[in-house]
């Protein structure tokens, strides 16, 4: 009676440890590392209110505090770096919040089941906000992690002008600090095409800025935030008047 009893306590002691390493458990560790982080929406009240984006990167320690550097648009504004500070938390079921102490701002959202990505929304009123984090898989970042052909997507608002605006464009970046490319857009419903030259800065942070000017000498600025491994980036044209964020993936070309 006592070897059956036996039996019967260790198979039911694998059954719940089979149960427990099938459920999900989420902790403040799986965020440990560095992220992009692109927020972007509408704020409805407040000094700012209009259109907002920013990118930038952050740094989560494991233990529930985070720190980070970004450009934000506010409704046209920019404001470069913004240095973001504050804590998190992430349950058991993998729900994720975030409060940025200086500027009082909360999100939350969930985790993916590979711990490399974020979705969350900003649950205080007066917002109308989404912000998605990616893992960086790379560290110490320099000129050279930035280079061959990109393809580039954006959309936005211009504030100054009152335009809406879109845009798909290729970019080649030298891995030496120089960038050439072209692009066509749409400004209120107007087609242009434009080709392009200019320079970029690749920080150790994998934040980036670059300086274009196209043929007519009309010169425009990005930030932006390599992730992954360094196939993709994040970004916003970070010349007042301007709330346009947009993404990059490289591509095949010569």
């Amino acid at each position: 009676m006592v070897r059956y009893l036996c039996i019967g306590l260790v198979i039911g002691w694998f059954a719940l440890a089979g149960l427990l390493k099938a459920q999900t458990l989420c902790t403040n560790a799986d965020l440990r590392g560095d992220f992009s982080t692109q927020p972007k929406g509408i704020l409805t009240l407040g000094p700012f209110a209009g259109p907002f984006s920013a990118a930038g990167v952050i740094r989560f320690d494991g233990e529930g505090r985070f720190e980070g550097v970004a450009t934000s648009s506010f409704n046209g504004t920019v404001i470069f770096p913004f240095e973001a500070t504050g804590s998190y938390t992430v349950t058991p079921d993998c729900l994720v919040s975030t409060f940025e102490e200086t500027l009082r701002i909360a999100f939350e959202g969930y985790v993916s089941k590979s711990r490399n990505d974020v979705f969350l929304f900003q649950p205080q009123d007066s917002t109308i906000t989404t912000n998605t984090l990616h893992r960086l898989h790379i560290s110490a970042c320099r000129d050279a992690d930035l280079r061959d052909n990109w393809v580039i997507q954006a959309s936005g608002n211009n504030i100054i002008t009152s335009g809406s605006f879109a845009q798909i464009g290729t970019l080649r970046f030298d891995g030496e600090g120089n960038v050439t490319g072209t692009t066509g857009s749409s400004v209120n419903g107007l087609i242009a095409r434009n080709t392009l030259s200019g320079t970029y800065s690749v920080r150790e942070d994998c934040n980036f800025s670059a300086r274009l000017t196209d043929e007519n000498g009309v010169v425009s600025h990005l930030f932006g935030t390599l992730f992954d491994d360094g196939s993709q980036f994040i970004f916003i044209y970070s010349d007042d008047g301007a709330v346009i964020p947009g993404s990059a993936i490289q591509i095949d070309g010569g």
